[in-house]
């Protein structure tokens, strides 16, 4: 839904023999100051990166791409809404999954990375009890991007034509 209601945005001349889908959602939420939604993600962010998981990474997958060198590089930045805040009816719905994901799932997916920030099981408990109860607050009006990255290997031909032009040069 967060993405247009495609499954792919790459185009596509014929079927590709191999299609790589790497993490798709930030986590980089776009919160207002002070709320418990802010300190959650602060919390949840510095947890994960304890373990060497960078939840800002998707913002530097155009980058990536490119210095291993893929080509005709798109980046396409969706926005996710956290509850039923948005007018329009869409991203209102998506808006309503979101929060019952986050609500439901926060618990389950997030208890391991609290505890790896430093927060005791009341800690916990307690921050995501919060969660639940303030996540859905639309005077927020709290999103998340969703990057959705794609690019091509080059051909040959491509490849050999700047081999051929670097070499010349030297």
């Amino acid at each position: 839904m967060a993405t247009g209601g495609k499954l792919a945005h790459a185009p596509m001349d014929h079927d590709p023999e191999y299609v790589m889908d790497v993490a798709t959602g930030t986590g980089i939420w776009a919160i207002q100051f002070g709320s418990t939604v802010q300190n959650y993600w602060a919390t949840f962010r510095k947890g994960m990166s304890k373990i060497g998981r960078d939840m800002l990474c998707p913002r530097n997958y155009k980058t990536w791409l490119a210095e291993v060198g893929f080509v005709d590089i798109r980046e396409q930045i969706f926005h996710c809404p956290l509850a039923d805040w948005p007018e329009e009816l869409d991203q209102k719905r998506l808006g309503q999954y979101a929060l019952v994901n986050l609500t439901e799932g926060a618990r389950g997916f997030s208890w391991k990375a609290l505890g790896f920030a430093g927060l005791g099981a009341e800690e916990k408990e307690n921050l995501t009890a919060e969660l639940r109860r303030d996540a859905g607050d639309p005077s927020l009006e709290i999103f998340h991007p969703v990057y959705v990255v794609y690019a091509r290997k080059p051909h040959d031909w491509e490849v050999e034509k700047t081999q051929g032009q670097s070499g010349s040069d030297s």
